[in-house]
């Protein structure tokens, strides 16, 4: 398959550290395209599942830039996401009923006329939370009520860091979250884990809060269709068919894209399809972004590689976005010449290329992705098999 599109513009290539560097620098780019003319609804930020956009909707709010999501819900549209945003929000704002009215009718056995019951006497006291712990609970329900006073109890004593916050709520709220939801919980799973990545890096609640608060309202979001300064955000499946003058192809770490869970073959091909119809849906610029750092199942950081679908190209066909220190999208000029819309060099001289030879059995090589590793063995005429260090 060829193009007959005029022009040598290669796509780029750029690893961040982590989401909020990958969304940073994205958010950078879309501003420099919009300074070069071109309009927010003519760029697209695809991504494989709908919970890979969530940091970058919430640095989108945090800047007042416009957004249009299809194919999956925002951060704050879900219902198990407001559950756990209303018990953050009170924490910053005690006097909130509408979040205290959603948590108090996430109890078992209490009604929407108990809820505003308890609310009530709640937003009427001078300190809300003393007003909850005395409050007398019914004996249907007292165990889930003890249970959320027990709650607000450990998060005021708690550390007021965001990441153990947030640990705390999640805790609190699992089972409660199986109870609602016991048709999809594990559908909705993904959302909740990927909150506890976001939210660690945030400084202090009161920063995350704000950002969550400034999504627009629901009833906004239809008008959003045909306005010329509204960013686009989609899954892949959503874009099929679509084009843009410029596409993000965000989230392309191993273990996200393709799926961890899926097998070779059959199920392999079709996730590189995928990838295909995304990177098809530019007309002019291309680029493909991964964070080089992913939170596992268990919650904890780890280092991740670019898609194995990446890892396999030829070098030649795209230009690698090395950032600057200090500035995630700085060093994107180097590879990417904007005013002449052609692809520059990366380097200033020619480097000599390595050779088979040059390496040798536990020689130690570091690869500007995977990091430092130890070579185990040779493969004539051009590979090597490396372990590289976790």
């Amino acid at each position: 398959l060829y193009t007959r599109v005029p022009g040598d513009l290669k796509p780029a290539l750029y690893g961040g550290r982590n989401e909020r560097a990958e969304a940073d620098f994205v958010l950078k780019r879309i501003e420099e395209l919009r300074g070069e003319g071109v309009h927010l609804n003519e760029i697209a930020v695809l991504f494989r599942s709908g919970f890979h956009s969530f940091k970058l909707e919430l640095e989108l709010t945090s800047r007042s830039i416009k957004f249009e999501k299809r194919g999956g819900l925002k951060l704050t549209e879900s219902a198990h996401m407001k559950d756990v945003l209303a018990v953050l929000r009170l924490l910053v704002n005690p006097i909130d009923n509408l979040s205290w009215n959603r948590l108090l009718l996430s109890i078992d056995k209490v009604g929407p006329r108990t809820a505003q019951k308890i609310t009530a006497a709640i937003s009427a006291a001078g300190d809300p939370f003393v007003a909850l712990s005395s409050y007398p609970a019914g004996n249907t329900w007292k165990r889930g009520f003890d249970e959320l006073v027990r709650l607000f109890h450990d998060l005021r004593r708690a550390e007021p860091r965001p990441g153990l916050l947030c640990e705390i709520v999640l805790k609190w709220y699992q089972p409660v979250f199986e109870r609602l939801y016991a048709d999809d919980y594990p559908k909705r799973q993904k959302d909740l884990d990927q909150l506890k990545n976001i939210i660690v890096s945030y400084d202090d609640l009161q920063s995350f809060i704000d950002d969550t608060t400034l999504d627009p309202p629901e009833s906004d979001l239809n008008a959003y269709g045909n306005d010329l300064d509204t960013l686009v955000l989609s899954t892949i499946h959503s874009a099929k068919g679509l084009e843009w003058d410029a596409v993000f192809v965000i989230g392309l770490a191993d273990g996200r894209f393709p799926h961890s869970s899926a097998f070779p073959g059959e199920q392999g091909d079709e996730e590189r399809r995928v990838l295909y119809v995304a990177a098809t849906r530019a007309r002019k610029h291309l680029v493909l972004t991964y964070p080089r750092e992913l939170m596992s199942p268990d919650r904890r950081f780890k280092r991740v590689g670019m898609s194995p679908f990446i890892a396999e190209l030829e070098p030649g066909g795209y230009e690698v976005v090395r950032p600057a220190l200090g500035d995630a999208a700085a060093a994107y000029g180097t590879a990417y010449k904007a005013r002449s819309g052609r692809a520059g060099p990366l380097l200033k001289k020619k480097e000599k290329k390595a050779v088979l030879d040059d390496f040798s059995k536990g020689c130690r090589v570091n690869h500007p992705f995977f990091g430092t590793g130890t070579v185990q063995k040779k493969n004539p005429p051009r590979s090597l098999d490396v372990a590289f260090d976790r």
